[in-house]
């Protein structure tokens, strides 16, 4: 019988850590992924190169499942710390996994729910928290008990922690809002993908975990408002159009002189934070049962 893949998911960027050590045969494009097949650590795998957020993490999950019948699924990559005691380079493993933003706003505030799912035991309804699988969970946290961080990657040894991580389609650069997080999930670590992948992983009855390291506090201490930064398609695309919207990102960073030295120290740590979580699924591997 053939072997399975691992499937591994990362973002943008985040996926470097991954390719470099990755043995790739084939690379081919399927709508908003690319996924890279051959071997990773001596076993088969395939990374899917992503976009951020959670539809496109859910297509590049069930792609994963439908093209090459990748099994488990885990996701790397960055997050947020949402509890005080998590700092930035540390490794949250996934034990479980909420979608923060699902629920219902009334006239004074919100009121989680969790999604529609299937729980991987056949039956649907309503979900509040997805959980990992207790074997991948228990391989990365033996991977990080006694693991070696390289030498002059950092200033401190991570953290390896075991614990909540929410999901939501907001990056969350809020006191307020992760107090809240944290008080209301006990969540360590907040992002983009994770609920997604464990939705689908969970609906075709797929083993999945996900594995987080800090780039940031998610709050105002290194946040800044990037949206005047960003460039739309259903923005106009003339010539002059695309001239006078250099213009007023150019206006926008000479009237905040304060995001360049924060945009440089935030991707300084993303990638930090990227190489980090990569460590750790590369130290897991060997524990992989399969």
């Amino acid at each position: 019988m053939t072997q399975k893949p691992i499937g591994l998911l990362a973002v943008g960027h985040e996926s470097l850590p991954l390719l470099e050590k990755m043995q790739v045969k084939t690379k081919t494009r399927h709508g908003m992924t690319t996924f890279y097949q051959g071997s990773y650590q001596g076993k088969d795998a395939v990374l899917a190169r992503m976009a951020m957020g959670k539809v496109n993490a859910a297509m590049a999950a069930q792609a994963l499942i439908d093209l090459f019948d990748a099994t488990p699924l885990i996701l790397s990559g960055t997050a947020g710390a949402v509890a005080p005691e998590v700092e930035v380079g540390d490794v949250v493993i996934g034990a479980r996994v909420i979608p923060h933003d699902a629920g219902v706003y009334l006239s004074r505030e919100f009121k989680f729910c969790g999604v529609m799912a299937s729980d991987g035991q056949g039956r649907q309804g309503w979900l509040r928290a997805f959980q990992a699988d207790p074997h991948l969970v228990q391989a990365a946290l033996s991977a990080g008990e006694d693991l070696s961080w390289p030498k002059g990657s950092k200033k401190r040894t991570p953290a390896v922690r075991v614990g909540t991580i929410v999901t939501g389609d907001q990056v969350i650069f809020s006191r307020e809002k992760k107090e809240w997080l944290h008080r209301t999930f006990e969540a360590l670590a907040v992002e983009m993908e994770g609920a997604a992948v464990a939705q689908v992983a969970a609906a075709n009855e797929r083993p999945w975990l996900v594995v987080r390291a800090i780039s940031d506090k998610a709050d105002a201490g290194i946040g800044f408002d990037f949206t005047p930064l960003l460039d739309y398609l259903d923005d106009p695309r003339s010539r002059w159009d695309r001239i006078r919207g250099w213009g007023r990102k150019l206006r926008y960073l000479l009237s905040n002189p304060l995001i360049v030295p924060r945009r440089a120290r935030l991707r300084r740590n993303v990638h930090l934070a990227a190489e980090n979580a990569a460590y750790l699924v590369e130290a897991m591997m060997v524990e992989l049962w399969i």
